[in-house]
């Protein structure tokens, strides 16, 4: 069974409890603080490389009942290897992305919430890898890529109870430092509790 398999069928159990649980609902109010633990799929630019999983947590506070700014920390992983005739390269690279989001929710007071969003951040990349022909092997460390960042995001925010809630997001984030290939994505799952 596939990880998004999994997610697919968690969520449709949750959302039915939500359902049948009448107490579930918002109370986002001024001074509300968040904070969520997340996990899913990261899509480098459309002609980058494979999909890879990303995991973070995000944290942050309701300036108003319908108005929310949103710290949050992603961690991507990617391995991959190149290949060009007799020449090849292995490489992986850690990213780490930061991302400070002010966010609008409709229907604040509701089971199924929508946030629409918007902000700035970074990415950090490191690179480590090995060039190999078949008269030389070279490796390379430390190669360090960083960039600022746009973001866009969206998603629902479904009421478990009035403290626990989980929230589907798509996040399209533009990288400065790219030519091609300037907007990755990512699909998340987000479990969150407010207080």
């Amino acid at each position: 069974m596939t990880g998004w398999r999994v997610i697919k069928i968690v969520c449709g159990v949750l959302m039915g409890l939500t359902v049948l649980n009448p107490s579930a609902h918002a109370q986002l109010e001024e001074g509300t603080i968040i904070a969520e633990v997340y996990g899913g799929s990261y899509s480098p630019g459309p002609d980058a490389l494979d999909d890879e999983t990303v995991v973070g947590f995000r944290f942050g506070g309701m300036l108003s009942e319908r108005v929310a700014v949103i710290g949050s920390l992603g961690l991507v992983e990617f391995d991959d290897t190149a290949t060009d005739g007799a020449v090849s390269v292995d490489w992986d690279a850690d990213v780490t992305l930061l991302d400070v989001t002010v966010a609008y929710v409709f229907r604040p007071a509701s089971r199924f919430a929508v946030a629409v969003g918007g902000g700035i951040g970074g990415a950090f990349t490191s690179f480590d890898g090995e060039l190999q022909t078949p008269n030389l092997r070279g490796r390379f460390e430390d190669i360090d890529e960083d960039s600022l960042t746009l973001n866009a995001v969206v998603g629902p925010v479904i009421n478990l109870s009035s403290s626990v809630y989980l929230k589907p997001m798509f996040r399209a984030r533009w990288f400065e430092v790219r030519e091609d290939d300037e907007i990755d994505t990512e699909t998340t799952l987000a479990v969150g509790v407010k207080w």
